[in-house]
């Protein structure tokens, strides 16, 4: 590689960082790859920047520059929750004096207070446009509960998203003081009962739930329940779901649902013997056998959708 195209190389590579562009990502291998450079000067001309020669790529960049030197605050600070004191980064012109912050909590509380900018550590500066630039640092003696609150500086013109987090995540009452809990881990569709149709339902969870807790277990582990792809219910990855926001109908107890118990046609073709014929063979599928692979999958599918009338709103 010539010196020039190493040049080259590295102010696009500057460039798409000033736009948040990775160019390179790691494969399902592991192995680095790095983004053709037509797609990176595609996806700089979405943000109305021309990448098409190396002169257009500098003068880019010494724009970014520019403009991120301009930007006084951040758009967003993580804080930890309950902390005594925070800091954020600013980029201010070197003749600033004094700086009237207000911070106003999720809730609409107000902290206010004043800092003089020629005392606050300074960590870089650059000249842009003839005007000299500070980078520096401002620290807020301001405790801020868990949520997103907003720091605005007076005469700057932006403002500050913080967001302030906990220290660790959600810890239930029952982990506490090295408190641990037990219980099993199950596919729902293994799952077999005098009364399910071959594939563990809905009904059938929530006895093993009343059962487990019975001997005291405090939790279930449980495969995933979002919708699959019924025309191909043999392909029933997890990470291929139909939808992440509706359930898979396998696991409905059908009859269990109040419009079925009032359908006297939806229960007289349950109770014929054709049904109870083809539901045979699915509840004497092995316990481990997943609803998607057994022939019958289809059927049962069909049959968690019987002629139930809806009832009228209201």
């Amino acid at each position: 590689m010539s010196e020039a195209t190493a040049r080259d190389e590295s102010a696009m590579g500057r460039l798409c960082a000033a736009y948040g562009i990775a160019t390179s990502y790691a494969d399902i291998w592991g192995k680095r790859i790095a983004v053709p450079r037509e797609n990176l000067v595609a996806l700089l001309a979405e943000f109305d920047v021309d990448a098409s020669t190396p002169e257009r790529i500098a003068a880019a960049v010494g724009d970014a520059q520019s403009e991120a030197w301009r930007d006084a605050l951040p758009p967003v600070v993580a804080i930890s929750a309950g902390a005594a004191r925070w800091s954020l980064p600013l980029r201010l012109p070197e003749a600033t004096a004094r700086l009237h912050w207000t911070v106003t909590e999720e809730g609409g509380a107000k902290h206010r207070g004043v800092a003089d900018a020629s005392e606050l550590p300074e960590s870089a500066r650059a000249e842009i446009g003839g005007q000299v630039f500070c980078e520096c640092r401002l620290e807020l003696p301001v405790m801020l509960p868990t949520g997103y609150h907003n720091l605005t500086i007076e005469g700057l013109g932006s403002e500050t998203l913080g967001v302030a987090a906990p220290a660790h995540c959600y810890r239930p009452p029952a982990l506490a003081n090295g408190g641990r809990v037990w219980g099993p881990a199950v596919q729902l569709y293994a799952l077999r009962s005098e009364r399910n149709w071959g594939v563990g339902d809905f009904g059938d969870l929530a006895r093993l739930v009343e059962n487990a807790a019975e001997i005291g277990a405090g939790i279930i582990g449980l495969n995933p329940l979002h919708a699959l792809l019924l025309h191909n219910p043999a392909h029933a990855s997890p990470y291929s779901p139909c939808s992440r926001l509706q359930l898979n109908v396998l696991y409905l107890d059908v009859e269990a649902i109040e419009e079925f118990r009032e359908c006297d046609k939806a229960q007289r073709r349950v109770r014929s013997a054709g049904f109870q014929a083809r539901r045979a063979p699915n509840r004497a599928a092995p316990p481990g056998e997943d609803p998607g692979g057994p022939p019958g999958a289809v059927e049962n599918r069909e049959l968690r959708d019987p002629p139930v009338p809806r009832r009228p709103p209201g």
